[in-house]
């Protein structure tokens, strides 16, 4: 009788044990579920901020493209003024020396 007791007592034991190492699984299988969402969370950041990068990419190229046409659109400016004052002086030149 006292070893059907041991016997039982340790049954009731390693149950229990069972029963820890249960819950420990799936608090475990919870941590690994949640670190799994975090790095797929952390993936699309990433991808996010790339397409961010390549849209800022490409609003620079389109910025670059458009400060060289307003460069050179000034320069053509600057050049067609003093083409202007150089023809206006040649006129009142002229027109002075008649």
């Amino acid at each position: 009788m006292v070893y059907a007791k041991e016997c039982d007592t340790l049954l009731n034991i390693c149950e229990t044990q069972l029963l820890y190492k249960d819950t420990a699984i799936v608090a475990l299988n919870n941590e690994i579920s949640a670190k799994d969402s975090v790095i797929v969370a952390e993936k699309n950041i990433v991808l996010n901020q790339e397409a961010i990068i390549e849209g800022k990419d490409i609003e620079i190229d389109g910025l670059k493209k458009a400060l060289r046409k307003e460069s050179l659109k000034l320069k053509w400016t600057k050049v067609g003024w003093a083409a202007t004052g150089v023809v206006s002086t040649g006129l009142i030149a002229v027109l002075l020396l008649k």
